[in-house]
């Protein structure tokens, strides 16, 4: 009759445990194929991770943060240095000061401080940057134009 106890138990303890790891492997193994880092589950969740696939773009904040977080670490691209209060800030500003590079070129010229991020970036090699339009003008007699965008 022990032996008979024992067996159910064991097989109780079997069930129980299966159907948790189930649960844990039918979690986990999607989560791992999404998110993991690891050139096994980015080649597996390659046609995966498109965060179309769960969240609509309208809700901008969320898609965001779950592209970014589908995105291996290694190619994520950085946009600048993170700051507790204002976001991103150019790598080549000061960190304590936040004093801009160009300050220098300032000669008695009244600074303008340009800030939009991506906005504000050139990306058009082509076309001339706002600084160069304000600096070719006679405004730039007066004015130097400041980019604090997150782009170096």
């Amino acid at each position: 009759m022990s032996g008979v106890r024992s067996s159910r138990r064991r097989r109780l303890l079997v069930s129980i445990a299966a159907l948790c790891g189930g649960v844990l492997l039918a979690e986990g193994a999607p989560r791992w194929r999404l998110f993991s880092d690891w050139a096994p589950a980015v080649r597996l969740g390659h046609g995966l991770r498109n965060p179309e696939h769960y969240l609509p773009k309208e809700s901008l904040e969320d898609f965001e943060k779950l592209r970014v977080r589908m995105i291996p670490s290694g190619e994520r691209w950085c946009p600048g240095l993170p700051h507790p209060e204002l976001g991103w800030v150019r790598r080549n500003l000061d960190p304590a000061s936040l004093r801009h590079p160009d300050e220098a070129q300032l000669r008695g010229r009244r600074p303008v401080l340009l800030y939009g991020s991506s906005f504000a970036t050139n990306d058009d090699p082509d076309a001339p940057s706002y600084e160069a339009l304000v600096e070719g003008t006679e405004l730039g007699q007066r004015f130097f134009v400041l980019n604090y965008d997150s782009a170096d």
